[in-house]
């Protein structure tokens, strides 16, 4: 893709998520967005039909800064691939990408859509997962009921106590995955 289109959508897609740190979702317009980053409405709609395909390319963004950051975790400190390790990852390469933007926490709970998007990359990342571990792991449960419940679950989990550091999170959140692969949730091939 040309230098200069990647540029202008990092640009957009950085206005927004700026935008949406200081202010309500709903009360951003694409003027504001284009402003912020210094480029014209007529550059936006070449791109983007309106704000909420921005934020669908801000999640698609996370989503592969996920992954790439997931496997710069697993070349690191998990080479022999095993699997509650590499839970640990993938938690902490979401929770390391999502951090990007800025207090998270209003941000999501400010807005229906902005919360399906976060839901929709959180199931994502973790489909991803299981087809990497699909030899190691099968589920009991239905594949979409079971992750729509552990995503939402482990969002309301990582993110229901505003004023903890992100190290206790992650660490009961490690105790959690810990347990959940213990219980009868997953079987183990």
């Amino acid at each position: 893709m040309d230098k200069r289109i990647v540029r202008t959508k990092r640009l957009l897609r950085r206005s927004l998520l700026e935008l949406i740190s200081r202010e309500a979702y709903d009360k951003i317009t694409v003027t504001k967005i284009c402003l912020n980053a210094g480029i014209g409405r007529g550059t936006f709609y070449t791109y983007y039909s309106d704000k909420n395909i921005l934020l669908v390319d801000c999640f698609k963004e996370m989503r592969e800064n996920a992954k790439s950051y997931f496997h710069q975790l697993q070349l690191s400190n998990n080479k022999a691939n095993d699997l509650i390790p590499a839970v640990y990852n993938l938690i902490e390469a979401m929770q390391y990408t999502s951090s990007k933007i800025s207090d998270k926490r209003n941000m999501l709970m400010a807005n229906g859509y902005i919360q399906s998007e976060y839901f929709r990359y959180v199931n994502d990342m973790m489909v991803y997962f299981e087809n990497l571990y699909n030899d190691v792991l099968s589920l009991r449960y239905d594949r979409e009921r079971l992750n729509a419940f552990l995503s939402l679950g482990m969002w309301g989990f990582m993110n229901i106590k505003t004023d903890s550091n992100t190290q206790d999170t992650m660490t009961a959140c490690k105790r959690l995955i810990e347990d959940l692969y213990a219980s009868n949730i997953f079987i183990k091939k």
